[in-house]
């Protein structure tokens, strides 16, 4: 019997079928990337990978001696792309420091947040 073969034993079993059932679902499907929102990578979701255009996902990576962030391509099938978060959130900062908006989109803000 090859170890993917599955038969059903004489014991009585530990949990039902469909628990069993909804936990080999679970192990076998690739989990998705975080939805929520974190204040330690804002970014995540928002940014993109430069490469395969999918958005980036993070989390901390335990080294020696403390943990580091950083943010990486959730695609499976690209993987390039992978930075510290500190060095993305200055990039990002940057850019938004170059940014100057418009007088008419200043004007519109009070709008758009309130319909929010």
């Amino acid at each position: 019997m090859s170890r993917k073969a599955r038969a059903r034993g004489i014991h009585e079993a530990i949990i039902s079928e469909e628990v069993f059932n909804t936990v080999q679902e679970r192990l076998n499907t690739k989990s998705v990337p975080h939805k929520k929102l974190n204040e330690d990578f804002p970014l995540r979701g928002v940014v993109l990978c430069a490469h395969c255009r999918q958005a980036l996902t993070a989390g901390w990576a335990r080294g020696r001696n403390k943990s580091y962030g950083h943010y990486w391509c959730w695609n499976d099938d690209c993987r390039a792309t992978k930075v510290r978060r500190d060095d993305l959130h200055e990039s990002f900062v940057s850019l938004l420091s170059r940014m100057e908006p418009t007088a008419e989109l200043l004007a519109q803000l009070p709008g758009r947040i309130a319909a929010r």
